[in-house]
């Protein structure tokens, strides 16, 4: 592909040549015959100042990327993340610019310290959502796709956090798939210094419809659900068929820590999801 690259540049007598490259390259060229190759990491570095930007392109290359296989894993852990099919979640995330430039790849461990140490309350609301949303894109690299932040809903009258699609094949999430309807899924960070309460259920609930495929939706607060937002989710699950799953931040650095053993963390949702539908009544 240079070659030919080059053998255009010789022909046309062009004064520039980009060969665009939509994976990582991570073996050095020699000689690349007068032409400038750009490849995924130099594509994601040139769309970091403008977020809007580069949230597009790392959709678009997650979801036309394959997927990891076993020894494309294998070859990682030997020659280095460059092999690939596409760069590891840890060090892509939907940041501002000046959050993604600064983001170094954490191993599990230090993201659920990281999350650990945010501050309940309004001052460090955004600093949960982004350490929440590392956490979260770690645990479900395989699972979760096209993560996009502060959608705002028709109207414009109301936000949601974050929503991300559903590209995995594992169990649990072609049961959600299957029996709620649901392609996509909601995500909402609450950095409150007490349990969520119902207000919080009712609210997020409002986001979910089955028209838009999206019936799920997971609440990441600081402390967990109060009994009465449980009893709510219920409700909202029984009567209307929306799903609302409430992890608190131990849930969550509970789920990091089983993925690091090389233990699948959707297990821990499934257990969750099971509590929830045993304890429904009519």
């Amino acid at each position: 592909m240079l070659r030919r690259a080059a053998g255009v540049l010789a022909i046309t007598k062009v004064d520039r040549m980009i060969l665009v490259i939509g994976s990582k390259i991570g073996i050095p060229f020699a000689d690349t015959f007068g032409v400038e190759v750009v490849d995924l990491q130099k594509i994601m570095e040139m769309a970091a100042p403008h977020p809007e930007l580069f949230s597009s392109f790392e959709a678009l290359f997650r979801e036309v990327s394959p997927r990891a296989t076993p020894e494309d894993i294998l070859a990682a852990h030997i020659f280095g993340h460059a092999t690939l099919p596409f760069p590891t979640p840890d060090n892509l995330t939907m940041l501002t610019a000046s959050e993604h430039l600064a983001l170094k790849p954490r191993t599990g461990v230090e993201l659920a310290e990281a999350l650990r140490r945010v501050n309940a309350g309004k001052n460090e609301a955004r600093q949960f959502e982004i350490k929440a949303l590392e956490a979260l894109r770690y645990i479900f690299n395989n699972d979760l796709s096209g993560w996009s932040e502060q959608q705002v809903t028709r109207g414009g009258l109301s936000r949601y956090d974050v929503i991300a699609r559903i590209s995995s094949d594992h169990d649990f999430w072609r049961s959600i798939t299957a029996f709620f309807k649901s392609w996509y899924v909601v995500f909402e960070f609450k950095n409150y210094t007490k349990t969520i309460t119902q207000k919080e259920i009712t609210s997020t609930e409002k986001y979910l419809y089955s028209g838009a495929m999206r019936m799920v939706a997971f609440v990441v607060s600081q402390r967990g659900a109060s009994d009465n937002a449980l009893e709510m989710a219920r409700g909202a699950l029984r009567e209307q068929g929306k799903l609302i799953v409430n992890l608190s931040v131990e849930d969550v650095c509970e789920m990091i820590r089983i993925k690091d053993d090389d233990s699948d963390p959707n297990g821990f949702l499934h257990d969750m999801l099971d509590t929830m539908l045993m304890r429904l009544d009519r």
